[in-house]
């Protein structure tokens, strides 16, 4: 998934994420998501400018790498296996992909 979840609101991206969980199967799928997830601190200034423009524009944000697993692992019953950073890092890229899998 490519940019899907990331100006819905919680309770839209469960509904989403139940769908494509419904799909899945134990130990075998996995679900890579291609959003932004933002560190907890030290964000890079593209990312904060990204939120911003989208709380402006759309009443919408950008989740912090917290809000990820809460949304993925507590609200929407998946288990996140890792988060990867483009080159590696977590401050200097965008976007970053989140890996997923069925909670067994």
């Amino acid at each position: 998934m490519h940019s899907v979840l990331h100006d819905w609101s919680d309770d839209v991206c469960v509904s989403i994420l139940d769908k494509v969980k419904a799909a899945m199967k134990a130990g075998y799928s996995r679900l890579l998501i291609n959003e932004n997830a933002i560190p907890d601190t030290g964000a890079s200034w593209e990312m904060t400018g990204l939120d911003l423009m989208l709380a402006s524009m759309l009443s919408s944000r950008e989740r912090t790498r917290v809000e990820w697993m809460r949304l993925l692992e507590e609200k929407a019953g998946l288990v996140v296996t890792k988060i990867y950073h483009f080159a590696g890092n977590a401050r200097s890229g965008v976007e970053s992909l989140i890996e997923c899998e069925l909670r067994v």
